[in-house]
């Protein structure tokens, strides 16, 4: 029998580029060996001629069908990334290696970085020089968005950095916001009710900062996106609405009034510092985030917009 490990398949069909090569055929030809001729020897010793042949064309379907999924990764159209956009490069690890000095890792989620550029880190408004870059251990001359990468950089202590921070162009910096204006889903895990003025954690890629919801502005109906209530007194996940009674509102009018399990809610949000982020439309990393309360993820949203 024929023991394969899937990094030896991979390798194969990584090899191949869209015409198998000798040790691809090898492969299929021990398959057949080792599986389908012990059956039809068999078979065709005790007279049954007919399954023979079943085999033998199953040995063929086989090597037709490993062929052509071999084929569908080379037909895939590649990925776009935003090479074009100026830089943001997240940081998720900060420390000190021999070669690069002060290093920092993390993803670039836009555009490209190359030894010797000089970049800002937001939000400590820094400027340091990047003196090399590592990708997988290995020196590289320049790195793109979508890829993890090790930047030794220059001009700039181990202290003043901290995972959660953001390198960008000196000249083309992330925005700074204290307030946004999100869309916020609403997840089964939200067991009191939202309401303005309550605490939040925000997290969004390696950055988790304290915030505050200010202001419940509408729930957003998923079929059209249009407002269906405007102004909700508080968010809760219950179906059967327990709301928090106000003065001179009845009970049915609040339940009215509140956003349930699951669905979308736009409101504003604020923070105690500021914070790199930028618009989901102009970049989808940057633009995502969750709202957790006491442990628990209550929300996934999205920043429409940064406000002044």
């Amino acid at each position: 029998m024929v023991s394969i490990s899937m990094r030896r398949w991979r390798s194969l069909a990584a090899s191949t580029s869209g015409t198998p090569g000798p040790a691809f055929w090898m492969l299929l030809v021990r398959i057949c060996v080792s599986f389908a001729l012990p059956a039809a020897l068999t078979l065709l010793c005790a007279g049954r001629a007919v399954c023979v042949c079943v085999c033998v064309c199953v040995c063929v379907c086989v090597c037709v069908c490993v062929r052509a999924c071999v084929r569908v990764p080379d037909s895939l159209p590649e990925a776009s990334r935003p090479t074009d956009k100026p830089l943001r490069l997240c940081i998720s690890d900060v420390y000190k290696r021999m070669g690069l000095g002060v290093t920092v890792a993390g993803k670039i989620e836009s555009g490209r970085i190359l030894p010797g550029n000089r970049v800002l880190i937001l939000p400590s408004n820094e400027s340091a020089g990047v003196k090399g870059l590592e990708i997988n251990k290995k020196p590289v001359h320049v790195a793109v968005a979508g890829e993890n990468v090790e930047v030794g950089l220059g001009g700039v202590t181990a202290e003043n950095l901290r995972p959660g921070q953001v390198l960008c162009h000196p000249r083309h910096p992330i925005p700074l916001a204290m307030k946004i204006k999100a869309q916020v889903f609403t997840l089964p895990s939200l067991r009191v009710p939202l309401v303005a003025g309550q605490q939040l954690t925000f997290h969004m890629h390696h950055l988790e900062e304290p915030c505050n919801v200010t202001k419940l502005l509408r729930i957003i109906s998923k079929k059209n996106g249009r407002t269906k209530v405007r102004r909700p007194r508080c968010v809760v996940c219950q179906s059967s609405v327990v709301c928090v009674h106000v003065v001179g509102v009845h009970t049915d009018g609040c339940a009215r009034r509140c956003v349930l399990r699951g669905q979308t809610a736009s409101v504003r949000i604020k923070f105690l510092r500021p914070l790199p982020l930028e618009a989901f439309a102009d970049n989808r990393r940057l633009g995502r985030f969750m709202l957790r309360y006491a442990g628990d993820t209550v929300a996934a949203g999205l920043v429409k917009s940064i406000m002044k």
